[in-house]
């Protein structure tokens, strides 16, 4: 299926520690893939939180902010511009979050679930619990938490948890009609997400994201989808290899936006 959209949410920096590249090289590989609107969503910044390799040290907040906002300034005659964080459902973090959004430092966040934290204040992988029925549950969980907050703009890879699967297992579908419902009942966009494809496509064993059995499940349920490109390198914008996703949104009649745009979330 030939399609195209034209925006991308989920872009990285240099600064989480496992992505590439200078923030303009980023700007100019999106204008020359014909993008028309940019927004950078790095791992968000925690105070008092360190993640060396994952996220940025909270040190580099106001470098971030200023390096975007003049990018946005730089390029306003090429390319629509927009700067947000990814983040985790945190409890303990929502105050902070909405102090983002209300002081207009970001103007958006996506919801992207990759780890929580635990009662002795540490960051737990799910990925690295014990039990991987547990993983998933308290995944679904956190990850419908965080929707009810109305927060966010949309979420991220939310079929992340089948990486925990070597093959199907039926609480995947159990898991993924919830957070379906959850969507809709907040009306909150899912996104089918191109890092995964860039992940896969090239190394993974176990099951995959996008995952087919999530979403021929949210077509089947009528659940907002977006695309993200979760870039991590400026030539991540190249739509090479993302033929799978447009077959996904063809196969399951996915309710795909194909001109998403951001509305602000307080």
């Amino acid at each position: 299926m030939v399609m195209r959209f034209d925006y991308c949410f989920h872009t990285h920096t240099y600064r989480c520690g496992h992505a590439n590249g200078k923030d303009k090289d980023y700007v100019i590989n999106a204008i020359a893939n014909g993008f028309r609107v940019l927004g950078f969503s790095d791992h968000v910044m925690l105070k008092g939180y360190k993640q060396p390799g994952i996220r940025g040290d909270y040190s580099q907040l106001g470098n971030y902010i200023k390096s975007i906002n003049k990018l946005k300034k730089a390029y306003e005659d090429q390319i629509e511009i927009h700067i947000g964080f990814e983040c985790e459902y945190l409890p303990s973090m929502m105050n902070y979050y909405k102090k983002l959004l209300k002081e207009k430092k970001v103007e958006y966040l996506i919801l992207g679930q990759h780890c929580y934290i635990n009662q002795y204040k540490e960051f737990q992988w799910y990925l690295g619990m014990d039990n991987k029925h547990q993983r998933i549950e308290k995944y679904t969980h956190d990850l419908i938490e965080g929707m009810a907050t109305g927060i966010f703009a949309y979420v991220a890879h939310p079929d992340y948890f089948v990486r925990l699967f070597q093959e199907y297992d039926p609480i995947i579908e159990k898991c993924a009609r919830l957070i379906c419902e959850a969507s809709l009942k907040y009306d909150v966009p899912l996104e089918l997400n191109l890092g995964g494809v860039r992940g896969w496509f090239v190394k993974e064993k176990n099951l995959h994201y996008p995952n087919p059995h999530f979403w021929r499940i949210a077509g089947e349920m009528g659940v907002k989808a977006v695309i993200g490109v979760d870039a991590h390198d400026p030539k991540d914008f190249s739509m090479s290899n993302y033929g799978y996703v447009f077959d996904l949104i063809d196969k399951y009649q996915i309710n795909f936006i194909k001109d998403y745009r951001i509305n602000e979330k307080k």
